[in-house]
């Protein structure tokens, strides 16, 4: 996977004051996933990582999501619980894979992703963590979707994890 120039009408979620942002595409074979990072280095009022103000789409946007789920993805050796969500502009589809990264631990909920904060926080006197975001355009079917996210996942899977885990 190669770092590709970034779509002028790119998807990315929406999310406040995060410390730093990621925004990328990565193409292989004809075929290109965008990553999307909001990292939060710590938590403070209107700056926090797990937040009502944080969505997938803006309500006032051209994108609506149309379908979610959660389901575990396989990825470099490891299991990773990840929200699947559809959503759509006109007539483009892309399928969304995301996820809370908070040091060693991840998650789609976010009670659990709150609670984890509190325990990093008592124990590791940490508070930071990052919502990532997978996305690619649903072409011919979801399958295949799923299967190109999956194969950038399993490349990516360790030098995100090493990016995004204890600091």
């Amino acid at each position: 996977w190669a770092r590709t120039p970034p779509a002028p009408d790119a998807w990315r979620p929406i999310f406040k004051q995060p410390g730093t942002e990621l925004a990328a595409r990565y193409g292989a074979a004809g075929e290109t996933v965008s990553v999307y990072v909001a990292y939060y280095p710590r938590q403070l009022p209107g700056s926090e990582l797990i937040n009502q103000q944080n969505r997938l789409v803006d309500e006032n946007g051209p994108w609506r999501a149309i379908g979610n789920g959660k389901r575990s993805v396989t990825a470099a050796g490891s299991n990773r619980e990840i929200r699947q969500t559809e959503i759509r502009s006109g007539r483009r589809q892309l399928l969304v894979w995301d996820w809370y990264a908070l040091g060693p631990f991840s998650t789609v909920n976010p009670y659990v992703g709150k609670a984890v904060q509190l325990y990093r926080q008592a124990v590791d006197r940490r508070d930071d963590g990052a919502a990532v975001f997978l996305a690619t355009e649903i072409v011919a079917d979801k399958a295949t979707a799923e299967a190109r996210l999956a194969a950038f996942m399993n490349a990516a899977s360790e030098p995100l994890d090493a990016a995004l885990g204890p600091r």
